[in-house]
């Protein structure tokens, strides 16, 4: 799996509102990312908890984001909102650990 795309400084929306970022499933297998964690570069980290799957199908994109309304998002289709990470406006990185804490 891997992130594929990020928008880490919005410039239609502030980044509170328009922070976010894809991931693309690279394997054959569905992934379900509920338990997984998020770690940036500093001291953000944010555990997945959907109260249920958080299914990523095969060669599919998922869309995580800091707020899931695309009315105020700038028109992201965020599939799951964070919270408590956010992304430094000129260098960070996105770090995802499954369940068992595996990058």
């Amino acid at each position: 799996m891997v992130v594929d795309e990020i928008m880490q400084n919005p410039a239609a929306v502030s980044d509170t509102l328009g922070e976010w970022f894809e991931v693309f499933n690279t394997t054959s297998h569905t992934i379900d990312l509920n338990g997984w964690i998020l770690l940036d570069d500093g001291t953000d980290t944010h555990r997945i908890q959907t109260g249920g799957p958080l299914l990523l199908q095969p060669g599919g994109y998922l869309v995580l984001g800091r707020n899931e309304d695309s009315v105020t998002n700038g028109g992201a289709p965020v599939a799951y909102p964070y919270a408590g990470f956010t992304l430094a406006n000129t260098a960070d990185e996105i770090v995802l650990l499954d369940a068992a804490g595996t990058e």
